[in-house]
């Protein structure tokens, strides 16, 4: 069972709403969670075999050595991880008044208030495309 919280408008207390999922969806989700981690897995041993094997074309034709082609393979990898976390973020925050933050979370509010002016939020998403 899944319990969602979903805030009152009316109140603060939070209502608690039950998701019931059969066995069989379970086990869908599982195995879809297991499926997933399997080919993430699988991914990362290819690409990392690939560049200490010097198969890629940095290790090979530009002579950048396999241990820092990893590191940079890594970085760029958390890099992207915080570009769409960021998005997400500010996606999520588009539609909530900014008053509710504003005191607790000022450096969002600054954020907020930049990529959300004019057509910012649209360039940002479209800008990360190319990182």
């Amino acid at each position: 069972m899944d319990i969602d919280e979903i805030p009152r408008e009316s109140t603060d207390a939070p209502i608690i709403q039950e998701r019931r999922s059969g066995t069989f969806g379970t086990g869908i989700k599982y195995f879809k969670y297991m499926y997933s981690f399997s080919l993430l897995i699988f991914s990362v041993v290819i690409v990392m075999a690939a560049i200490f094997q010097q198969k890629t074309t940095a290790t090979a034709n530009m002579g950048v050595p396999p241990v820092a082609a990893s590191m940079i393979f890594w970085f760029l990898i958390c890099w992207l991880g915080v570009m769409e976390g960021g998005q997400g973020a500010l996606v999520g925050l588009q539609m909530i008044d900014k008053a509710l933050y504003s005191e607790s979370h000022p450096i969002a509010l600054k954020n907020t208030s930049l990529v959300h002016k004019g057509d910012n939020m649209e360039r940002f998403i479209v800008g990360r495309q190319f990182l």
